[in-house]
């Protein structure tokens, strides 16, 4: 971003709306992107809010978000907040609503009615927000249970808001890097719930992104993290035989070239990930080697 002072909080819809546009227009940022960005800051914001309270929920953002706060810059622009919610309630639909009751500074949020659920332990929901009780927009969370019992979290530097004169979080909770590979990895070789074809194109591009932030001394760590997340699951083993459906070769490549990759047809993405994957696997035997025979 560029360094320029900030801007007072706006006073009206209208005058943020035009600190939007010039910041696009400044940065060659899409509008609906910087829209999108202020929203999910002001939602992760206000989530994590409520992990403050005692005994209250915790939300971890995962998915796209995540991957935009790791990688900003290159990763794929996103609509939608995934999200792990941590609550002792069974309903995470009213532990997000308990959540989302009070104002985030002058942002309010109210839910619409309708809810879709995503297999047995994630349901998507639309939460509208609004600043200073004018309508800004409405965005789509997917809130899901964790995998198991522990939720591996690291706090991610948040998009600043101060280019639009508004307060939002320092950092924001996501998924470690370990786990959000492994979810990954798990997601793009699934066969669907419902029966339908995997579609998952984008994961192809995302673990391609995330293995380039881990170090050879972390792959034990990111293997250990893939057999946790594909035995929680219990849908298909651990490790994944990677053969990617020709249908994604067009829009991988699509997606590989506007976040530039470098990796541009479906073909070597595929080869890069098994490779990726052996290095994984790799790791037990090398854990192995180095432990002493007890009957030497």
């Amino acid at each position: 971003m560029t360094d320029t002072p900030a801007p007072a909080p706006p006073r009206s819809i209208g005058k943020l709306e035009k600190l939007v546009l010039a910041y696009a227009n400044r940065e060659g940022v899409a509008v609906g992107r910087v829209r999108h960005w202020i929203s999910f800051m002001l939602l992760s914001g206000a989530l994590d809010r409520a992990a403050g309270r005692l005994g209250g929920p915790r939300f971890v953002v995962k998915g796209g978000v995540a991957l935009e706060l790791r990688v900003p810059g290159r990763a794929r622009a996103t609509d939608d907040l995934d999200v792990v919610a941590i609550c002792e309630e069974d309903d995470m639909v009213a532990a997000l609503d308990e959540a989302l009751r009070e104002p985030y500074h002058d942002c309010s949020f109210s839910r619409r009615a309708d809810t879709l659920p995503l297999g047995p332990n994630a349901v998507r929901v639309y939460v509208r927000l609004a600043y200073r009780s004018s309508r800004w927009g409405t965005i789509q969370v997917d809130l899901a249970r964790p995998d198991g019992h522990l939720t591996e979290t690291e706090r991610l530097p948040s998009i600043s808001l101060k280019p639009f004169g508004l307060s939002g979080p320092a950092d924001v909770a996501c998924l470690s890097l370990r786990y959000q590979i492994a979810q990954k990895l798990h997601g793009m070789t699934k066969v669907p719930y419902d029966g339908s074809e995997n579609d998952r194109f984008r994961d192809d591009v995302d673990i391609l992104l995330m293995r380039d932030l881990v170090g050879h001394e972390q792959l034990q760590d990111v293997r250990i993290a893939c057999e946790e997340t594909f035995a929680s699951r219990g849908l298909h083993e651990w490790p994944p035989g990677i053969a990617l459906p020709e249908a994604w070769a067009a829009p991988y490549t699509a997606l590989a070239r506007s976040v530039g990759l470098g990796i541009e047809s479906l073909d070597d993405a595929e080869q890069e990930l098994r490779r990726f994957v052996r290095d994984l696997v790799a790791t037990t035997a090398e854990l192995t080697s180095t432990v002493p025979d007890p009957d030497a």
